[in-house]
């Protein structure tokens, strides 16, 4: 459903994706992991529309969009959740919710729509007519993916969902994501906890310095030594070994279990 093949995408002079090919088939829940630098949030906003390529190509169904805009995607039922959220603090939950919305394809049935996403996340509903600056960073998370579905996915690419929540949340807020893929839904989950990740996802790639490096089953990289050498940053340095670009060379934070710290 989702191909992307022979990407190279960077920021000025830095190569941040070199040549990556991944897909994901309808109705699969994909993993992409990679430590800090590896380019995860770059290709991320690839796929979406937000970091323009220079060589290869992003297909939905077949179809070539790599020279359609963001909001054309959007369009098309490639919808992100961003990292960072990216909520209007001011706003409150049920005005954030109601314009993500607002895109043609999911206007006319945005209530049925919010009837789910009180249904996935019944904290929204009760907060409703709260700002989304007065909520917890899970329950904004919650608002975050609840946006992104208003507008009526076919692939939800979600881009470090884990990111500064508790872990008890970020579980919740996995398995809404993992019912959603029951369901049908085709999720790319871009994501640097990799115990997480691998404990919900199909399948999984691993990013090492803007090049995929490992590709296969969840259950079997879980028990990969070089798959978690790859992720931990250990291997030999690549042609974007300088770069990650957007959010993936800005912050540390510990990995489940909080074990010990790790640059993502």
């Amino acid at each position: 459903m989702l191909e992307v093949e022979g990407v190279v995408a960077g920021y000025g002079s830095l190569v941040a994706l070199d040549g990556v090919s991944l897909s994901v088939a309808r109705g699969e829940f994909v993993g992409l992991l990679g430590a800090n630098n590896a380019g995860k949030s770059t290709l991320a906003n690839v796929v979406c529309g937000l970091v323009p390529l220079r060589a290869g190509s992003v297909r939905l169904d077949g179809a070539e969009i790599s020279g359609l805009s963001a909001h054309q995607r959007v369009e098309r039922g490639l919808v992100q959740v961003p990292e960072g959220r990216s909520l209007f603090p001011q706003m409150t939950v049920h005005e954030n919710l109601w314009l993500g919305g607002y895109c043609r394809r999911a206007r006319a049935r945005r209530a049925a729509f919010l009837e789910r996403v009180h249904r996935l996340f019944p904290v929204l509903r009760e907060r409703a007519a709260q700002p989304v600056g007065q909520l917890s960073g899970g329950q904004q998370q919650m608002v975050a993916v609840g946006r992104a579905l208003m507008a009526d996915p076919r692939v939800l690419v979600l881009d470090e969902p884990s990111l500064g929540l508790a872990p008890l949340i970020c579980r919740q807020v996995f398995d809404v994501l993992a019912g959603l893929g029951r369901e049908g839904m085709t999720i790319l989950l871009v994501e640097q906890n990799m115990n997480l990740s691998l404990a919900y996802t199909n399948r999984a790639y691993v990013l090492e310095r803007g090049r995929i490096v490992h590709h296969g089953a969840s259950a079997e990289l879980r028990k990969s030594e070089e798959a978690r050498r790859a992720y931990f940053g250990l291997g030999e340095a690549g042609p974007g070994a300088n770069g990650g670009g957007g959010g993936d060379a800005r912050r540390t934070r510990q990995t489940e279990g909080g074990a010990h710290g790790v640059a993502v």
